[in-house]
């Protein structure tokens, strides 16, 4: 099961005959996963592994860890199959993807980052820099 963490991918999936090439299911959502899609993907990876490409970004991180961990919200009673597919910031330099302007207002992104997963070389570069590299969506076809 593919699960990608932004809306308004599924067109260019469908066009380039991605479930179907791949055999996979696809399962989208619009920022942080909500309680009944993490249930269904504690019960789908039972018997099947979730791959969850999201965004070299903190909320892209932050929705990793919202299916890979308990929160207060959720806690799982076994821990999902899931398979991390970001672009890490070393595929990120080595491609010399384009930049993308994030804005994090006041907040320190540092703690949130760390706790999701990513490497002191990304937290420095997401949290220094105030922006990310992200893939163009022509990689995709």
């Amino acid at each position: 099961i593919l699960y990608v963490e932004k809306e308004g991918f599924l067109p260019l999936l469908r066009q380039a005959q991605f479930a179907e090439r791949y055999d996979l299911a696809i399962m989208s959502s619009k920022g942080m996963s909500a309680t009944a899609a993490r249930t269904l993907i504690e019960r789908l990876s039972e018997s099947a592994t979730i791959y969850v490409l999201h965004a070299f970004d903190k909320s892209g991180f932050s929705i990793l860890g919202t299916l890979t961990r308990n929160t207060r919200r959720y806690e799982y009673t076994k821990t999902p199959n899931v398979v991390d597919l970001v672009l890490r910031l070393t595929d990120v330099q080595q491609w010399d993807l384009q930049t993308e302007e994030v804005s994090y207002g006041k907040s320190d992104p540092q703690s949130n980052l760390e706790e999701n997963g990513a490497t002191a070389e990304e937290i420095a570069f997401s949290a220094a820099r105030k922006h990310t590299k992200v893939m163009p969506a022509s990689a995709w076809s």
